[in-house]
């Protein structure tokens, strides 16, 4: 029987799915017969931080199984470098993305809730609607379309504006600072200024 595809871990719809010679006959359905051979990949949009199982089967046959890993980024509007590590985002203004950071995590400058370095792009938890990156030494800072701002890394020096020299390993909102229109971060020290004009 013709073989099927289907794919579990997440949404199929991130999935682009091509084939070596005009054998699929639908998004799931290969034609019958030897001499096919299909590509599954993460569609941009959808590659950063993703991970899901190619399930092949034949009728009658077996079933199988690959693992899919995205490894890129989507259209990246901005990157910020510290020391030893960096962040990028595809948020604006106009419309408000995710982050990925990648490099040294020793103060847990990649947000990513561990100390672990990590030598690819990962994606910070719990951001979705950043509209700009800023890196310090050992510290980063991103500023939601909102006007809020939130901060994470090294704070031995306050630098993270929460009140506290403690470090953050996630994200971490800075309390009272809202309206921020543009960051700019030091080796230990973070500013930022107003739509107002003040900072």
């Amino acid at each position: 029987g013709p073989l099927q595809i289907a794919i579990g871990g997440v949404n199929a719809d991130d999935f682009l799915v091509t084939d070596s010679g005009n054998c699929i006959i639908s998004s799931t359905r290969l034609h019958p017969g030897g001499g096919c051979s299909i590509g599954v990949r993460f569609r941009p949009a959808a590659e950063a931080a993703k991970s899901a199982t190619l399930f092949v089967s034949a009728t009658p046959g077996g079933v199988t199984t690959s693992t899919l890993t995205g490894t890129g980024l989507p259209a990246v509007t901005e990157v910020a470098s510290g020391d030893h590590f960096s962040c990028a985002t595809n948020g604006s203004a106009e419309r408000g993305g995710s982050v990925w950071c990648w490099g040294a995590n020793n103060n847990s400058q990649l947000g990513d809730n561990t100390q672990n370095n990590h030598y690819s792009p990962t994606l910070v938890p719990g951001l979705d609607n950043v509209a700009e990156i800023a890196a310090g030494g050992e510290h980063t800072c991103a500023r939601d379309t909102d006007g809020t701002v939130r901060c994470w890394g090294r704070n031995d020096n306050g630098q993270l504006g929460d009140g506290s020299t403690t470090r953050r390993l996630a994200p971490k909102l800075v309390p009272g600072l809202a309206d921020v229109a543009e960051l700019a971060l030091g080796k230990r020290h973070s500013c930022a200024r107003r739509n107002d004009g003040t900072a």
